[in-house]
C-alpha cells in the first residue's frame, strides 16, 4: 500500500523467523523485483519453489527471475504451465508481469485472477500492489471484478 521499504523489512523478518515460509520468500521476491533489486530475487524464487512448486505465485516469480537473468528458455516451460487452463494460472502470470515491471499486463492478468475467484487474490495482489495497478487502464475493471469501491 505504498510503503515498500516497510514491506521488504517485514518480509525479511518473516523469512528470518521461519526460513521455510515460502509465502514470505515469494513476497520478498516480488517486492524486490518491483523495486528493481533483482540480485536477490533468484534466491527468493528458488526458496519459494523448493517449498511450494505447485503454487502459481512461486511459478510466476521463478519464471520472472529466470527471464530477468537472461534464461528465457528456462522460464518458458513455467509460463506454459501458467498459460494453460489451470486454476490460478492468471495469478502466476500476474506475478510474473509484476516482477518483470509490466504493470499493464499484470493488471490484465489480475482481472482474470479475480474473475477466477482465486483465494487471497485481493489482499495478496490487488491491495498489495494497488499503487502499481492503479495507474493501469485495467484498474476500473479490477475494481469491478473484485466488487471494490
Amino acid at each position: 500500500m505504498g510503503r515498500p521499504d516497510e514491506a521488504i523489512a517485514d518480509a525479511r523478518k518473516a523469512v528470518e523467523l521461519d526460513p521455510g515460509f515460502w509465502v514470505g520468500w515469494m513476497d520478498l521476491g516480488i517486492l524486490l523485483a518491483t523495486r528493481g533489486q533483482h540480485e536477490e530475487v533468484m534466491d527468493c524464487a528458488e526458496r519459494a519453489m523448493a517449498a511450494a512448486p505447485w503454487s502459481p505465485y512461486s511459478l510466476g516469480l521463478m519464471a520472472a527471475a529466470l527471464a530477468t537473468a537472461g534464461h528465457a528458455e528456462r522460464a518458458e516451460p513455467l509460463l506454459a504451465t501458467l498459460r494453460g487452463d489451470s486454476y490460478g494460472g492468471p495469478l502466476g502470470l500476474a506475478v510474473y508481469s509484476l516482477a518483470r515491471g509490466d504493470h499493464e499486463a499484470a493488471a490484465e492478468w489480475v482481472v482474470k485472477t479475480v474473475e477466477q475467484r482465486f483465494p487471497a487474490a485481493i489482499p495478496r495482489v490487488v491491495r498489495q500492489f494497488e499503487p502499481l495497478l492503479r495507474s493501469t487502464a485495467a484498474w476500473p475493471r479490477i475494481l469491478q471484478a473484485a466488487k471494490l469501491p
